[in-house]
């Protein structure tokens, strides 16, 4: 028997003039024994994502990454390229995530001109690197998310798991602006690590 517990964190938002609210969505399970044992956890991603997701114990023998990390981390260094010059401090801390959040602030205003595949170009080199600060200041794994076709990292591995979609949040603060922050947004990823909760920030 499964229970499926949603629970809404409301965080406000700073910088602005009047309260604002960020919805994280935390989704909270467990898997009920009726044999006289405690209650156990099951996997959390495995319940959400379904099957066929990229195995991420498969490595490369020449990198030692898997065929995720490395992409992911190619995207992130192409990025840094681009835009570090024009950018500077974008060096995978915590505290860069505000001048990612200018850049992508300066984006938004012709995001609406660009091509799809322009689009899709800013939304994985932008996701890639706000994937790499999380790897880099807290740890976890890459995974591909089936329902939203789409990389996920996932943090802290077997004892919970907390889950972060890097591309989709860029994509939200491209189209909607500062009401999808991406410090915002990682603030709550934060909490759930630090806290311990197994749940997907979306």
């Amino acid at each position: 028997m499964f229970f499926l517990l949603p629970e809404i964190v409301q965080r406000e938002k700073t910088g602005s003039e009047e309260s604002r609210f960020s919805e994280i969505y935390c989704y909270f399970y467990y898997l009920t024994l009726f044999s006289g044992h405690k209650l156990q956890p099951m996997r959390f991603f495995d319940f959400f994502n379904g099957t066929n997701k990229k195995d991420p114990a498969i490595k490369t023998p020449d990198t030692g990454l898997t065929g995720q990390e490395k992409e992911l981390r190619e995207q992130a260094a192409a990025f840094l390229r681009k835009y570090a010059p024009r950018y500077p401090g974008l060096d995978y801390s915590v505290k860069s995530l505000a001048i990612l959040e200018d850049l992508l602030n300066d984006a938004s205003g012709f995001y609406g001109e660009m091509t799809s595949s322009q689009q899709q170009k800013i939304i994985e080199g932008a996701g890639a690197y706000l994937f790499e600060v999380a790897r880099s200041n807290v740890g976890g794994t890459y995974y591909w998310y089936q329902k939203l076709n789409q990389p996920i990292l996932i943090t802290g591995q077997p004892e919970f798991e907390s889950g972060i979609l890097a591309f989709n949040q860029v994509r939200n603060r491209l189209k909607n602006g500062v009401e999808d922050s991406i410090p915002v947004y990682f603030e709550g990823y934060l909490d759930c690590v630090q806290q311990r909760r197994s749940a997907i920030i979306i």
